[in-house]
C-alpha cells in the first residue's frame, strides 16, 4: 500500500501566456468539481489550499517574439517559490495551472529543491504539442508554447528567473505524446 502524502495544492490561474482567455478558470473548475476530496479519497492528506498571485509586476521583455513576458515572468516566480516552500516543509506540490507557460515556476521550483537535497530530477512532459519554441522561432509569441524550450536550456530566456536559478540536465526532459514538434 502506498504511504499517503501531504499535499499542497497550489492554484495558479495563469492565462497570459495563451492568447485566448479562459484557461484561468481552470483551477477553481477543478476544485468546485471534487478534485481536493477525489485525492484525499485516495488516501491523500491536503496540507495545504491556496490561491497563488503573481509576483509584483516589473518591466521585463525577452528578446525575439514574446507576448505578455512581464506577467509570465511574476507568475513564475511566483510558482517558483511556491513550490520550493511547499517541498520545503515536505509537501507534495499539485499545480493548478492556468496555461502551460505555469512550468516556468513549477518546474525551477522542484528543481531548487533537487539540487538543495542532492536529488536528481526528472520532467515527464506529457503534450500533444513541445512547448518547445523559444522567442526567435516562436510564430505567435504565446509563451504557453516555450516553457519545454526553457527547462531543456535553450536560449532566450534571459531574466525570466535569476541566472543562478535551478535547472535539469536536459537528459531529464522526456516528450511524451507529442505529435507537432516544429522548431
Amino acid at each position: 500500500m502506498n504511504t499517503p502524502r501531504r499535499l499542497a495544492l497550489l492554484s495558479a490561474p495563469v492565462e497570459e501566456g495563451a492568447s485566448i482567455t479562459g484557461c484561468s478558470a481552470g483551477p477553481d473548475a477543478l476544485l468546485s468539481e471534487g478534485l481536493a476530496q477525489a485525492l484525499m479519497g485516495t488516501g491523500n492528506n491536503i496540507a495545504e489550499q491556496r490561491r497563488l498571485a503573481p509576483c509584483p509586476l516589473q518591466p521585463f521583455a525577452l528578446a525575439g517574439r514574446t507576448r505578455n513576458a512581464a506577467i509570465v515572468r511574476a507568475w513564475a516566480q511566483s510558482v517558483e517559490q511556491a513550490v520550493h516552500a511547499a517541498l520545503i516543509a515536505g509537501r507534495f506540490p499539485v499545480i493548478l495551472g492556468g496555461d502551460h507557460s505555469v512550468s516556468f515556476g513549477s518546474v525551477p521550483g522542484a528543481a531548487r529543491f533537487a539540487r538543495e537535497t542532492g536529488k536528481p530530477l526528472f520532467v515527464l512532459w506529457i503534450d500533444a504539442h513541445g512547448d518547445f519554441h523559444t522567442p526567435d522561432t516562436s510564430h505567435t509569441g504565446n509563451m504557453h508554447g516555450m516553457p519545454a524550450a526553457f527547462l531543456y536550456g535553450l536560449p532566450g530566456f534571459d531574466g525570466l528567473l535569476p541566472p543562478d536559478r535551478a535547472t535539469i540536465a536536459p537528459i531529464h526532459l522526456m516528450l511524451y505524446g507529442v505529435r507537432d514538434l516544429d522548431l
